[in-house]
C-alpha cells in the first residue's frame, strides 16, 4: 500500500499527500498537508505510516466538534443517562461548548483550544473551579467516544490540566442551633420538611418523593425508594440515587406525631375543597395538596433561615447536621452511612439495605435524643417536672373515682417530651384512659382531657 508522496512546491514549501486507502465506492481517499521543510514533511509521513501499520489511522473528515457533539448526545449517551443529567449536559453544550468550541474541526481541536476554553470560563464567565471540572469531564467523555469511533487519533482533553477543585467544608448545625431551628419552624409550613430532614437525614429529592404509602404508622417506619427532582421546569420522578439508598427507617416520636397530624390535616382539607384538592399522595405538599417543587422548597428554606436570623445553611445541609449529630451520639460511621443510604461495597449491606435494621433506629433515636436535650435546655422546661405535673393533675382530676392511676400515668409519661402541645397531650390522655378503662366506662370527653393538658402545660411554662 502507498502511504503518501512528498513534492516540492514553487514557493519552496513541501506538499505531503497522504493516502488512506479506498472508500466503500473504491475511490481513493487522500489528504494534503503543507510543511515549510522537507524534514517536517518526512516526519509527518513516517508518523502516518506508523499509524496505518498499527491500525490507528483515522480517515480525514471535515466534521466539526459541534456536529460530533450532536451525534454523541443523540446516538450514544442520551439513552444511558438520567433525565436530570441530560438536562445538565444540554445546558453546558448550548450555552458554552457549541458557541466557543463548536466551530473547530473535530480532528483539529487541540489541547490548547481546550485549555484556553477553561481559562475563559474561569476569568471571563466567572465560573467556579468545580463547575469548570464538570465541563472538563463532559468534554473528556465526548472526545473519548470520538476516539473509540475512530473520528480522532487521540483525545486532546487527556493532555489538558483542569483547575483544582477547592474543597468546601460541609456546613451543619450544632445541637443548640438545631433546637433553635425546630423552635422557629413550629407551626410553619416548613415544620414537617425540616423535621424529616433533620431527624432522618433525607436528601431533598427523597423528601420530595415521599408518599403516604411509604409511611407505616403501625410499625413506626418510613420507606425511602423514590426521588422527585427537577430538570429545568420539568418534574422528574425516579428511583433513589443508588441501590443502598433504598432503605426503611425508624420514626422517632417527634416526626411520627407531625406526620400523623399532617395526614389528618390533609384529609380534612381534601374533604372541604373536594375537586379543587390536588390528590397526589405526596407527603410534603402545599395547602391545596400540590407537591412542592424541589427548587422552590430550597428557596423557601433559605428565606426562612434569613428571616429567623439563623446561621446560613442550605436545605441539604440538614442531612450533614444529621450525620454530625449521629456522630456526637456515638453512632459508628458505618451505621450512620446505612441510615443515610450511602453506598458501600459490603455485600450484606446491599442485600439487607431495604430492611429495617436496629442500627437505623439507633442512629435516628440518637439524633432525636440530642435534639430533645438541647430543646429542653433552650426552653428551661424539665421533662421530669412535666411528668410530675401529669401525675399530680391526673390524680387531682380523678376521672374514674378511684385511687390508683399509676399504670395510666406511666403509659402517658413514657410517650411525652417537653415539646408536646396541649392538644397532643390531651389526645394522649384521652386515648390512654379509653384503652385502659374501655370506651363505655370512661365517659370524659376529649375537650375535658385537653383542659387538663392545658393546666399541665401552664404549670411548666
Amino acid at each position: 500500500m502507498a502511504y503518501g508522496t512528498i513534492t516540492k512546491k514553487p514557493n519552496g514549501k513541501y506538499a505531503l499527500r497522504l493516502d488512506y486507502g479506498k472508500d466503500v465506492n473504491g475511490k481513493r481517499i487522500r489528504k494534503q498537508e503543507t510543511y515549510n521543510t522537507k524534514s517536517e514533511a518526512v516526519r509527518a509521513l513516517n508518523k502516518h505510516k506508523s499509524q496505518v501499520d498499527a491500525g490507528n489511522s483515522v480517515l480525514p473528515s471535515k466534521e466539526t466538534f459541534a456536529e460530533w457533539i450532536e451525534y454523541w448526545f443523540n446516538n450514544i449517551i442520551s439513552q444511558q443517562i438520567a433525565e436530570t443529567t441530560a438536562y445538565g449536559y444540554k445546558s453546558i453544550i448550548k450555552n458554552y461548548l457549541e458557541p466557543r468550541l463548536g466551530k473547530y474541526k473535530l480532528q483539529h481541536l487541540s489541547q490548547n483550544n481546550i485549555q484556553e476554553y477553561y481559562t475563559w470560563l474561569l476569568n471571563e464567565e466567572g465560573l467556579s473551579a468545580a463547575t469548570v471540572i464538570k465541563h472538563h469531564n463532559l468534554i473528556t467523555n465526548i472526545l473519548n467516544a470520538a476516539e473509540r469511533f475512530e473520528r480522532i487519533n487521540k483525545n486532546p482533553a487527556k493532555f489538558v490540566s483542569p483547575p483544582k477543585k477547592k474543597r468546601r467544608e460541609a456546613e451543619y448545625y450544632t445541637p443548640e442551633q438545631a433546637a433553635k431551628l425546630l423552635s422557629a419552624a413550629k407551626g410553619s409550613r416548613l415544620e414537617l420538611p425540616i423535621n424529616i430532614c433533620l431527624y432522618l437525614g433525607l436528601r431533598r429529592g427523597e423528601l420530595c418523593g415521599l408518599k403516604w404509602r411509604d409511611i407505616d404508622f403501625d410499625n413506626r417506619t418510613i420507606s425511602i425508594h423514590e426521588t422527585r427532582t427537577q430538570a429545568g421546569n420539568k418534574e422528574v420522578v425516579k428511583d433513589t440515587k443508588t441501590e443502598s439508598s433504598v432503605r426503611t427507617l425508624h420514626l422517632p416520636q417527634a416526626v411520627y406525631t407531625l406526620l400523623l397530624n399532617e395526614k389528618q390535616a390533609q384529609e380534612q382539607t381534601k374533604a372541604k375543597i373536594l375537586n379543587q384538592y390536588y390528590d397526589s399522595d405526596y407527603v410534603v405538599v402545599m395547602e391545596n395538596g400540590k407537591p412542592y417543587r424541589a427548587n422552590y422548597l430550597s428557596e423557601l428554606f433559605a428565606k426562612f433561615i434569613e428571616e429567623n436570623e439563623l446561621p446560613k445553611i442550605v436545605l441539604h445541609e440538614l442531612r450533614h447536621t444529621f450525620a454530625s449529630l449521629s456522630n456526637m451520639a456515638g453512632i459508628t460511621s458505618y451505621n450512620i452511612g446505612k441510615a443515610m443510604g450511602h453506598s458501600t461495597p459490603a455485600t450484606t449491606q446491599k442485600i439487607y439495605t431495604h430492611l429495617l435494621d436496629s442500627t437505623h433506629a439507633q442512629a435516628v433515636e440518637g439524633v432525636a435524643n440530642i435534639i430533645d436535650e438541647a430543646m429542653i435546655k433552650a426552653s428551661g422546661v424539665s421533662l421530669e417536672d412535666l411528668k410530675k405535673s401529669v401525675e399530680e393533675q391526673i390524680n387531682a382530676w380523678n376521672p374514674m373515682d378511684c385511687s390508683d392511676y399509676a399504670l395510666e400515668i406511666k403509659d402517658i409519661n413514657s410517650q411525652i417530651n417537653v415539646n408536646i402541645t396541649a392538644d397532643e397531650l390531651g389526645n394522649l390522655i384521652y386515648d390512654t384512659f379509653k384503652q385502659s378503662f374501655g370506651t363505655r366506662a370512661f365517659n370524659k370527653t376529649l375537650e375535658e382531657c385537653t383542659e387538663i393538658a392545658e393546666k399541665i402545660k401552664k404549670i411548666n411554662i
